[in-house]
């Protein structure tokens, strides 16, 4: 049996190349999603954001998508949404990406007045 070469055929480095384009297109439109349970949401929200805020409640998120007082969409396409979170007697702003689903950002808005 032959070792394997360090060379690569073009055929490889094709493949390479259109799996780097794709995913640097995936990039530029809009951050990677994660499927739900408890619902869409970007790999920052889930890693970052949900690491740092752990007074955050998916129930409370997904009761303020379904059902947000206020709604605003922003001049990049992102849409803030407001919502009174029980759990912390406290209104949460939630921002979702421009397909009006997944879950960027969430946190207390203590400016917020209904």
């Amino acid at each position: 049996m032959a070792a394997p070469t360090a060379t690569s055929s073009s055929d490889d480095l094709r493949a390479v190349d259109i799996s780097t384009n794709a995913a640097a297109l995936m990039a530029d439109d809009e951050p990677e999603k994660l499927p739900p349970p408890p619902f869409w949401r970007t790999r920052y929200f889930a890693f970052d954001v949900l690491a740092r805020r752990d007074y955050l409640d998916p129930i409370e998120i997904r009761r303020i998508i379904r059902g947000p007082i206020r709604r605003q969409v922003q001049p990049d396409g992102r849409v803030r949404l407001w919502g009174y979170a029980a759990s912390l007697g406290s209104y949460l702003r939630v921002v979702l990406l421009s397909d009006g689903e997944t879950v960027h950002n969430a946190f207390y808005d203590e400016d917020y007045r209904p």
